[in-house]
């Protein structure tokens, strides 16, 4: 099994309070709505995002990739 993760908003300066996992194959469709959907969430915490792609062959990772920069 080859697992790749990219962890979206780790270069903040402060640690996070709460990490939330997005395990993903295959979901070049819905990847981004979920991204959007976690990020427009209200919080008065940091936290980050941690998206585990677990090889996906369609365009998944790179969208991920991206996000990430």
């Amino acid at each position: 099994m080859n697992i790749k993760q990219v962890s979206i908003a780790a270069i903040r300066e402060e640690k996070p309070t709460l990490s939330v996992f997005v395990l993903c194959y295959n979901q070049e469709d819905y990847i981004l709505q979920t991204i959007k959907s976690i990020l427009t969430q209200k919080t008065n915490f940091p936290f980050d995002i941690v998206i585990s792609d677990d090889a996906s062959t369609d365009g998944t990772s790179e969208i991920c990739k991206n996000l990430a920069l």
